[in-house]
């Protein structure tokens, strides 16, 4: 029973980083669409990987934080 709970943990913490990712991307985009438009284009910066097939992990997600991170500071990623 503890693995199948662990299981479950990390998915529900995965659900949450992904929820806050898409509110973080709304916000450096200005909103929503602009966001997913950028999340499903190829980014040079990921070696022309599309930056939504990283949403499957936690350090993927963190990968693309520190990409929006950097384009609020006006580098261009």
């Amino acid at each position: 029973m503890g693995a199948i709970y662990e299981s479950k943990k990390k998915s529900n913490n995965l659900n949450v980083k992904k929820s806050e990712l898409m509110i973080e991307g709304a916000d450096v985009f200005g909103g929503l669409r602009e966001f997913k438009n950028w999340l499903n284009s190829p980014n040079i910066a990921l070696g022309d990987k599309v930056p939504a097939q990283l949403t499957n992990t936690l350090e993927g997600i963190e990968k693309i934080r520190e990409l929006l991170d950097a384009l609020s500071f006006g580098n261009v990623v």
